[in-house]
């Protein structure tokens, strides 16, 4: 058993009528029973039974019904969701009969250009897209001798074609086992037409210049669609380009503007923010001093303002967790320490044990000195 795809001719008959929409609606012999001769690609031709036991069953009937209508077979063999939109020009209908061997089907065409090559150049001949299950079978039906028999046939699409051959085979992705309906007799010579690439002109079959104007036809849209395609991408590196050029910008005026900001409060610093500053560092020394083992006093005079609460809170509280906590909630937990801690106490560690003394005492001027010139120098590098 073989399946593959079989291409059967038809004819548009004589009645026919035009819609208000300008739709052309025609009733059209599609198919017959008996004895078929089909052209293979390699040159060779089969005898194939279409035998009413197998043709007229309501499955296969029912296939028939509202399939697509094409304009030449399409070149990918057969129709199918993804290409029914760019190829559907009409459809079948749904009275679907046999009268004798001929099955006829109602049908609308809907496609203008396909209208006009109908009426007005003579293209009014059909040809009946299916697939077949084969079975190799030699045998006689009413006389006539075949080597296979059709069996499953389920109907794909309807084409509109020039002539009775069904169009040309050079056009369609066919399979090995596809094939043409052939007349009984030897083919007549077709006559030649002009097909032109470039500025070349020749006279080929009209089957192969259908072929060769299909592919023009498919490279100049791949020609255009290259150009679109190119167009678009120049576009959008321009548009690339043009960002990152404004990224550059905003960042060199940003980090222009952040400099003339430092440099602007480096300078306003006055005398009275130096003392604030000294005031502000001494009283934390001095916080720090109550809680803090001698280790860790040993660290405050490198550590940070926030590096030294931390310490403080850490040492009041050793399952304290401040990794990634704001300033905001450092602060907070120091100032809750401080409300704990006894007032106006320090205590000074030394090998000898430890002394209390007043927390208010000055500090020697030298000291206080000192710390004035560390503070500015640490607001240079950076702030403590």
């Amino acid at each position: 058993m073989i399946n593959s795809a079989r291409y059967d001719n038809g004819e548009i008959k004589s009645q026919s009528e035009f819609t208000e929409e300008g739709f052309l609606k025609a009733d059209a012999i599609v198919t017959r029973t008996g004895v078929f001769f089909y052209k293979n690609l390699d040159g060779t031709v089969r005898r194939e039974l279409r035998h009413p036991d197998d043709v007229l069953i309501s499955e296969s009937l029912l296939s028939m019904k509202m399939i697509p209508i094409t304009n030449n077979h399409p070149v990918e063999r057969l129709v199918t969701a993804d290409n029914a939109k760019r190829l559907s020009v009409g459809y079948t209908g749904e009275n679907i009969r046999p009268e004798g061997s001929f099955i006829y089907s109602n049908l609308v065409i809907t496609d203008k250009e396909t209208i006009s090559e109908i009426v007005n150049n003579g293209k009014n001949q059909l040809s009946l897209g299916y697939t077949v299950d084969l079975i190799e079978e030699k045998g006689d039906f009413e006389g006539e001798e075949y080597d296979f028999r059709q069996t499953n046939i389920k109907y794909n699409h309807l084409s509109i074609v020039a002539s009775a051959r069904a169009g040309s085979e050079a056009r369609i992705a066919l399979d090995e086992n596809d094939a043409f309906e052939i007349s009984q007799t030897e083919e007549p010579k077709m006559a030649k037409r002009k097909v032109k690439i470039d500025e070349d002109e020749f006279m080929v079959e009209p089957e192969v210049a259908e072929s060769v104007e299909g592919l023009l036809e498919n490279m100049k849209n791949l020609s255009e669609e290259k150009e679109r395609v190119e167009s678009e991408l120049g576009s959008t590196k321009e548009s690339l380009e043009k960002a990152l050029a404004e990224r550059d910008n905003a960042k060199e005026e940003a980090e222009k503007l952040l400099s003339e900001k430092e440099e602007g409060s480096e300078e306003k610093m006055d005398s009275k923010e130096v003392e604030k500053r000294v005031r502000e560092r001494l009283s934390l020394i001095k916080t720090s001093e109550k809680v803090l083992s001698s280790e860790d006093l040993e660290r405050v005079d490198s550590a940070t303002d926030l590096e030294i609460k931390t310490m403080v809170i850490k040492s009041k509280s050793k399952t304290a967790n401040l990794d990634g906590k704001s300033e905001v909630y450092i602060n907070a937990r120091f100032d809750a320490v401080l409300e704990d801690l006894p007032k106006n106490q320090v205590i000074v560690r030394g090998t000898k044990g430890k002394q209390t003394v007043d927390s208010d005492a000055p500090c020697s001027e030298s000291s206080r000195s000192k710390m004035i010139e560390n503070m500015k120098n640490s607001y240079k590098l950076g702030g403590k």
